[in-house]
């Protein structure tokens, strides 16, 4: 959904404003479409050229990009709270996309993945996430999605000889003394 501007120098009737298309394609005047998702705008100029090159002798093409359409991120699943799909800027990373997302203390990152096209492409999203191991980390492309399920229980249940006996919110790295801690320490005996 970038929107582009073909200018076809000498060419006023060529010269276009041209939305790509979901396809990935956009219309040029005498050439119907043409595919531009993937191809930077001077690969977009030297297709375009190559193609006018019937129409127009020599032609002089520059294609320049007016507006970056923003790349939508789809989260689902109950290990947090979105508000609809994320907008994220281009060359946007899943890591970004992870740290923009509020509230993922219940998420089981070990069980989430990231799918593409209907392929999942990343899971087991621990490491990047909990661990901070940044090789794991990939650029994001547009109507990607991505889900975090709950954990399976998240809670840590501090029964027996403590003052405070209570179900504690499980988090990541969370040790007995800790648990044992927050349920208000050993009883005396």
């Amino acid at each position: 959904n970038d929107v582009l501007f073909v200018s076809v120098w000498g060419e006023d009737s060529l010269s276009v404003t041209a939305k790509v298309r979901p396809d990935g394609k956009i219309t040029i005047p005498g050439l119907r479409d043409v595919q531009a998702a993937g191809l930077t705008p001077m690969a977009l100029t030297d297709v375009l050229e190559e193609r006018l090159a019937t129409m127009v002798q020599n032609p002089i093409v520059t294609v320049t990009v007016q507006e970056i359409a923003p790349r939508r991120l789809y989260v689902f699943g109950e290990g947090v709270e979105t508000d609809g799909p994320l907008s994220l800027p281009p060359q946007s990373s899943l890591l970004q996309a992870l740290a923009s997302l509020s509230n993922t203390k219940s998420a089981d990152f070990h069980r989430a993945y990231l799918m593409r096209a209907g392929t999942v492409i990343k899971s087991n999203l621990h490491a990047l996430y909990v661990d901070g191991d940044v090789t794991q980390d990939i650029l994001l492309q547009g109507n990607d999605f991505l889900f975090i399920p709950r954990l399976r229980d998240p809670n840590v249940y501090v029964l027996g000889a403590v003052n405070n006996p209570r179900l504690i919110p499980y988090r990541e790295g969370l040790t007995l003394l800790e648990a044992v801690l927050e349920a208000g320490g050993f009883s005396p005996m």
